[in-house]
């Protein structure tokens, strides 16, 4: 493509003409096929004719890593598989990454951009997989679709990345979000979670009459944690009323009688710096003790979550805590070094935390799935892994579908997976919105299971399990155990 064509140029000129500032200067020559891999596919095969899945992610955070190990795995068994046909020929896979540097603390949106830029320069991938920081992606989306190509986001939560797609299809129609569910059907989850759920379960271990509906928030201080704190903070109601059928099953479903909080107060929040320190969040947790928090909805995807935790469990407040952190996603029992409860040294007993699957039967293939993602890393996969590994398989199905990997072509066959004829994956059956947005959601009534997060607790034991919503948010063929209730919490 021209655009293309202009910046290999650009970028070729600038490692000439510097030259003599060092040997440094030419390594922007290098053959870019060198960072390319072709896992699982047979020897002597045509690499020319690979299709090439270029990720981008900070591949130095387990939000990148997942993202890329996610991704490789599915070109691995895709590719030893017999790789798909198209027009009667096999055509195999490669992947290749870049580090947009974007979960790091002092955020630098050029690394992302500039990460893009050499990504579509210099290997020129057919589709693009990833996405993380809110204020990255939606800086260095822009490099990708200048390229006319698919961009599938398995990171960003934040709503304006899909809703782009409504305002100007014709520019953003690339953009496609294949995991996590949006800001603002994370916010409806808790909401659910919160009534549902966790206030009869304390109501009830507590005793005496207890009323629980005082909430505290604390968030990271950054863009996509805005929209749920909006939300939660009281626009709820008017949102939810944009989307009649949705609105209808929170309403009359689950009876909340237009009152999606049940009576819950938010009593504070705190939208805390990523580099906020120990001490930092030691002030935090007495804080919304003295507000007179009940519950404490965390919004965290970095670091902060292993001090909120550490120190919760040394101060042992008067609340528990239930909401997302990312990181909490990492391990399930006390034995694994390389999770969570060993990271917080078990500071995260009686957290409950969002986590898109563990290892359950939330559909057929989930299972399999995490047995191989262990079986490959030695590692839990966390949110990004789940994504990337099912948009690698939903790729390969519209490949096949249209014998073409024309990002324009294959996107009409992608928004043919709606509601009514949804693709099943490892974290639930997807189905796409009009904007390209994850249907998010479980029937009750039929039993399937949308993109839907699981409510998952660390217990005292050190063991996670996936606690029961009776039914409402999730079947109870996925469930575990009961919500535990901290023991200091108890008269």
């Amino acid at each position: 493509m021209e655009s293309l064509t202009k910046r290999i140029l650009a970028i070729v000129l600038i490692a000439v003409i510097g030259v003599g500032i060092g040997v440094g200067a030419w390594i922007f020559l290098a053959t870019p096929t060198a960072a390319i891999k072709y896992p699982g596919a047979p020897s002597g095969f045509d690499k020319d004719e690979a299709i090439l899945i270029g990720c981008l992610g900070d591949t130095g955070d387990i939000t990148g890593d997942g993202n890329y190990k996610g991704a490789y795995l599915a070109v691995k068994e895709i590719n030893e598989a017999g790789g798909v046909m198209i027009n009667g020929t096999a055509r195999y896979f490669g992947i290749t990454s870049e580090n947009t540097y974007e979960a790091e603390p002092q955020l630098d949106t050029t690394k992302g951009v500039l990460a893009a830029e050499k990504l579509m320069t210099q290997r020129d991938p057919d589709f693009v997989v990833g996405g993380f920081r809110t204020e990255a992606v939606m800086a260095y989306r822009e490099v990708v679709i200048a390229e006319q190509k698919l961009f599938m986001n398995t990171g960003a939560a934040t709503d304006s990345y899909c809703l782009s797609v409504l305002a100007d299809y014709d520019t953003y129609k690339y953009l496609f979000r294949t995991m996590p569910i949006n800001s603002t059907s994370l916010a409806k989850e808790i909401v659910e979670f919160y009534a549902l759920a966790l206030k009869p379960a304390m109501e009830t271990a507590i005793g005496g009459g207890v009323n629980i509906s005082k909430v505290a928030i604390i968030r990271e201080n950054l863009a996509w944690t805005v929209p749920m704190l909006n939300i939660l903070n009281g626009f709820y109601k008017s949102l939810w009323r944009m989307n009649s059928t949705t609105y209808w099953y929170l309403k009359d479903y689950h009876g909340f009688n237009d009152n999606p909080w049940f009576n819950f107060t938010i009593v504070s929040d705190t939208a805390y710096p990523i580099t906020a320190t120990s001490t930092d969040f030691t002030g935090y947790i007495n804080a919304m003790e003295t507000d007179g928090a009940q519950i404490v909805c965390p919004i965290i995807s970095a670091q902060g979550g292993i001090k909120m935790v550490t120190q919760y469990n040394s101060l042992k407040p008067d609340y528990m805590i239930a909401g997302i952190d990312v990181m909490s996603q990492l391990g399930d029992d006390p034995d694994d070094k390389t999770g969570y409860w060993y990271d917080t040294a078990g500071g995260c007993a009686y957290e409950i935390i969002m986590q898109s699957t563990t290892r359950t039967n939330k559909t057929s293939l989930t299972i399999a799935f995490w047995d191989a993602y262990r079986a490959a890393y030695n590692v839990d996969p966390i949110y990004t892994a789940v994504g990337s590994y099912g948009t690698i398989y939903m790729l390969k199905w519209a490949i096949a579908a249209t014998n073409s990997i024309d990002s324009d072509v294959i996107i009409p066959q992608l928004e043919t997976i709606t509601v009514a004829s949804p693709m099943e994956g490892v974290g639930g059956n997807t189905a796409f919105t009009a904007n390209h947005d994850l249907f998010e959601g479980y029937n009750p009534v039929t039993k399937v299971i949308y993109s839907v997060t699981l409510w998952v607790q660390w217990q005292i034991t050190g063991y996670k399990t996936v606690v029961t919503t009776d039914g409402y948010i999730y079947p109870e063929w996925i469930v575990d155990t009961p919500i535990t209730i901290p023991p200091w919490l108890i008269p």
